[in-house]
């Protein structure tokens, strides 16, 4: 990256950047709500387990491919691709959210950076990884970084729910933080190396 993409993939992942995405929970609140994350410890486990079960077969992996299709300007892909990550999130409320979270980013990303493409985005509802990867795709950003970006804007929004949510500090959050950043470089590798590998989703 040049010095002003690295300093646009910080600003665009920051708490201060008003995206919503430090207010979604990816099912945390309700894993709360019924005492399966209620401490530092729990909290962990259930970030690597997003990096293992989410990030790296679903969410990140769209990311990646629609980052392909979008610099191959192959928008019938990007569409094909969005519907499949939709049929994948069971719950109304997860789809909802996606979509809200995804929308929120762009209205607030197409305030400081024009491109077309993001303006052919403003009509469509499509979900947060799809409208990411098109965003950092239109700024030039490669592939790894923007994975990198994606999965610690999504750890540390989880972070912040868990903050508010449970009887955590400051420090015990990021701690759990940096234990599972050292697991994403990795999952990134995973990501970048699976070719044509498909979304899968878990949900039993």
């Amino acid at each position: 990256m040049t010095a002003e993409q690295l300093l646009r993939t910080l600003q665009l992942n920051d708490t201060l950047f008003p995206t919503g995405g430090f207010a979604y929970s990816d099912g945390l609140e309700t894993a709360v709500a019924n005492d399966l994350v209620k401490d530092a410890e729990s909290l962990e486990q259930w970030l690597k387990h997003y990096i293992a079960a989410t990030f790296t077969k679903c969410d990140g992996l769209a990311v990646r491919l629609a980052m392909e299709a979008h610099s191959q300007n192959d928008w019938n892909a990007l569409h094909t691709l969005d519907d499949e990550l939709t049929a994948m999130k069971p719950a109304a409320s997860t789809r909802s959210s996606s979509v809200a979270l995804g929308r929120s980013f762009l209205k607030s990303v197409t305030a400081v950076h024009r491109h077309p493409d993001l303006d052919r985005l403003q009509s469509e509802q499509r979900n947060f990884p799809i409208i990411y990867a098109v965003i950092f795709s239109s700024l030039g950003i490669d592939t790894t970084s923007t994975l990198l970006g994606f999965a610690y804007a999504r750890l540390a929004g989880m972070i912040s729910v868990a903050l508010r949510l449970m009887s955590i500090g400051q420090q015990q959050g990021q701690a759990a933080l940096t234990s599972a950043i050292r697991l994403v470089p990795s999952a990134v590798e995973r990501i970048i190396q699976c070719g044509d590998a498909q979304l899968t989703s878990f949900a039993p």
